[in-house]
């Protein structure tokens, strides 16, 4: 038995990686972004006080490590005017910082008298060596002095270095304690914080209702990393149930705050359809904005739009330069795609050599279909020296991780006993692996050994099952292996249809070009006197005799769902041919007919007798223009038009 492999295409519904299944139990990106926000300046102390702000805009948000927290405005101490200070960082364009120094100098000095805001913004320039070097020891110390005069911020950092460890040993305890006093204070960067913790269950027993209520309330202060771990619960139904348009709003949310996992997101979520119209135009724009930012994930899917040419023109080259961005990060969807682009010569010269490498490098990074082309590149010698040994190997790796595709394949090898020992047994199981997810080859071939009893026993109605399922598609059920099965397998298709509920939603039949013989078109034509959900009958390239013709006449009397049929009635007889026209225009479904030809009824030319009946747009009975005149006289001819012409007359008469 011939078996080929099929090489992967380049299709976004395969994507392996977390771009789309991001759980929602990562810690907030960066730690540094808690690191290196001040106290927010202009929010209410834990006395009532507020300090007021000199002007400048405070960030809302959490600020990023290439956004440097802009401080200013007046520490005050509650002392007389002369011991106020004042401390200003400036700022250039670029916005580096200047005079730390002296800030710090004037900091600590109000720090020293008490003032939990200035011993707080000492801790924090510690902790980031601003105008000192850096100290997490003496950062600790600072914060800890803050923090238990009520400092929001303060228990806040606190409990971050706690969770870190840094300055002081880690203490998940600790830092739950901090984290929670900071955040029943308002303070969102600790909300959020507190959110992972109890996402995760660290510090504290895993509980996501609580994660989902602290992120929320940290993600409407306009956290941004809050957001984006809302949006994930949302979308994952996680604390939450499961909602598409909550997850929308929130991803929109952080992704307009140039958060680049939102934006990806938002893209995804744009591409699917999902808590929005699907706008592939949108969705290119969100995954442009993040892979500005160097985000790889968004990097390859912009090389999946401009291959595909969804959202923007099609362009290999381009699609080529974002997969390399991507894959030059270690993205592994993207060196897939890469070593695709590669194989296929699409976008750059092909290059087997090159597909292999950047195969291996998703591969190794346990890429399943990268790991099923490795398989494939040593099965054929393709951009490596061939070899079975290794083909298995790989095919195995893929096929573990659930790859329907290497799974089939692992079948071929263990039945064909090439770089493994044969064994009936392991194909058998490994071709129902792949057969229970819809992998045509694999149901194909799992048909053949329940008709063989190889690897199972033998079993005709499994065998006609998986044989026939094989071909079942959203377009219908086409059974191109019609001529190799026996006879005694299509007798089963009736019970089959009633007792599958997949098939039983199939409106097409086609089994064109199967070369099936008359005692096979006899069943099928039982099939659909007794299944009448089947609307296109499809038996082209079928030559059909007296006994397939009669057997579908009388079936045809029966069905009124069938609206269209193709047949080749070459070998038929003229009254065989005649029975299943009157069976045609007694079908209700041909109403259609009527409303066409109504001012010409009989208009059916005897200059064309290769279309013996045409039912504008429901029915067509096609026959071989040479066969029928060769094998009937014009008499016959003539005489089979005429009745034709009676019944479509009589069929407008009764209507």
């Amino acid at each position: 038995m011939k078996r080929t492999h099929s090489r992967a295409s380049i299709d976004s519904s395969q994507v392996t990686s977390s771009d789309h299944e991001a759980a929602a139990t990562e810690l907030p990106s960066s730690s540094s972004q808690t690191q290196e926000s001040p106290p927010r300046i202009g929010s209410v102390s834990p006395v009532g006080e507020v300090f007021p702000t000199s002007g400048a805009a405070v960030p809302s948000g959490p600020v990023g490590p290439h956004n440097p927290p802009i401080i200013t405005g007046r520490i005050h101490m509650g002392a007389p005017p002369a011991q106020q200070y004042l401390t200003t960082i400036y700022h250039d364009g670029d916005g580096a910082q200047q005079k730390d120094a002296e800030a710090f100098n004037g900091v600590r000095q109000a720090a020293e008298q008490v003032n939990a805001v200035a011993q707080a913004l000492l801790g924090w320039l510690y902790l980031n060596g601003r105008g000192v070097a850096k100290n997490d020891e003496s950062a600790i110390h600072w914060l800890l002095k803050a923090a238990v005069q009520g400092n929001a911020f303060a228990q806040s950092e606190l409990g971050v270095m706690y969770l870190n460890g840094r300055g002081v040993s880690q203490n998940e305890g600790s830092a739950f304690y901090w984290l929670q006093k900071s955040a029943t204070q308002g303070n969102a960067l600790a909300q959020s914080w507190l959110g992972v913790m109890y996402l995760v269950g660290r510090g504290v027993s895993q509980n996501e209702g609580s994660a989902f209520h602290w992120f929320q309330k940290a993600a409407e202060q306009g956290d941004v990393i809050a957001q984006w771990q809302l949006e994930l619960l949302y979308l994952n139904s996680r604390g939450v149930a499961q909602n598409d348009d909550s997850a929308f709003h929130w991803f929109q949310k952080a992704a307009e705050q140039g958060h680049a996992d939102a934006q990806s997101w938002l893209g995804v979520m744009y591409q699917d359809g999902r808590g929005v119209a699907k706008n592939d135009e949108s969705a290119f724009h969100w995954f442009q904005k993040a892979a500005e930012q160097g985000h790889a994930g968004a990097q390859s899917w912009l090389g999946v739009m401009y291959h595909d040419g969804r959202g923007v023109a099609q362009n290999d080259e381009s699609a080529i330069h974002w997969f390399q961005k991507a894959a030059k990060q270690g993205h592994a969807d993207a060196q897939w795609y890469l070593g695709m682009m590669y194989a296929n010569g699409s976008g750059v010269s092909q290059n087997e050599g090159r597909a292999f490498e950047w195969f291996q490098k998703a591969a190794a990074q346990g890429h399943p279909i990268a790991q099923s082309e490795l398989g494939w590149s040593f099965l054929k010698g393709r951009g490596v020296k061939r070899h079975l040994g290794n083909a298995f190997h790989w095919f195995q790796k893929a096929a573990t991780q659930g790859y329907a595709a290497a799974q089939s394949e692992m079948g071929v090898m263990y039945l064909d006993g090439r770089g493994v020992s044969q064994n009936d047994d392991s194909a058998f199981d490994w071709f129902q692996k792949a057969a229970a997810q819809g992998h045509a080859v694999a149901q194909s071939e799992l048909g053949w050994l329940y008709l063989n009893g190889r690897g199972v026993k033998k079993d005709n109605e499994k065998a006609a099952y998986w044989k026939m399922n094989s071909g079942l598609s959203a377009d219908g059920l086409t059974l191109s292996c019609a001529k190799k099965l026996p006879v005694e397998l299509f007798k089963l298709l009736p019970k089959l249809f009633a007792e599958t509920p997949e098939w039983q939603r199939v409106k097409t039949l086609n089994l064109s070009a199967s070369a099936i013989n008359d005692a096979k078109v006899a069943h099928i034509a039982q099939l659909i006197a007794k299944v009448h959900t089947l609307e296109v009958l499809d038996l082209r390239s079928n030559p059909i005799g007296k006994e397939g013709a009669e057997a579908l006449a009388v079936a045809l009397r029966s069905n009124q769902t069938l609206k269209k049929l193709h047949l080749e009635l070459t070998d038929s007889t003229v009254s065989a041919r005649a029975d299943i026209a009157r069976a045609l225009v007694n079908n209700q479904n041909i109403t259609a007919l009527m409303k066409e030809v109504k001012d010409n009824p009989i208009a059916i030319s005897d200059e064309l007798p290769i279309e013996v009946l045409t039912l504008i747009e429901q029915v067509t009975i096609v026959a071989d223009q040479k066969a029928w005149d060769a094998n009937h006289t014009l008499a016959q001819t003539q005489a089979l038009l005429k009745e034709l012409r009676l019944a479509v007359a009589q069929q407008f008469i009764n209507g």
